[in-house]
């Protein structure tokens, strides 16, 4: 599976990283992570690659992750799975996030376990 992560706080990154690569609850699925710590290089990846799994924070340079979901949703209309990851928790940001076209969202710190099982929701089926 791959996973773009756009995560400005290297200790975050890591984390989410370690928690997704070297999952002993996933072990029979090969996972690569990207990490993108600009919205604008993310948009400039997906216009050259695709990614099976987009997870996006609220908190970084260029682009806002709203934003990002907006233009993957509209213009380039791309159905890539998007999990929201922000240390925004009100039901108004998560309502705002699933309105533009996310498909989850976590509030940070996230839970290991929890944030696997969210991912696993989107792995594609094994052949």
């Amino acid at each position: 599976m791959r996973i773009a992560i756009l995560e400005d706080e290297p200790v975050q990154m890591e984390l989410l990283v370690a928690t997704l690569e070297n999952s002993a609850l996933s072990p029979h699925v090969e996972t690569t992570c990207f990490r993108f710590t600009s919205g604008d290089d993310l948009c400039r990846a997906l216009g050259r690659e695709t990614f099976d799994l987009l997870i996006l924070t609220s908190t970084t340079e260029g682009m806002t992750s709203l934003n990002i979901v907006r233009w993957l949703r509209g213009f380039h209309r791309s159905m890539s799975p998007v999990i929201m990851l922000s240390a925004r928790g009100s039901e108004r940001d998560v309502a705002e996030a699933l309105a533009v076209g996310a498909n989850d969202y976590v509030i940070k710190p996230f839970r290991p376990v929890e944030m696997l099982a969210r991912v696993n929701r989107f792995r594609p089926p094994q052949t």
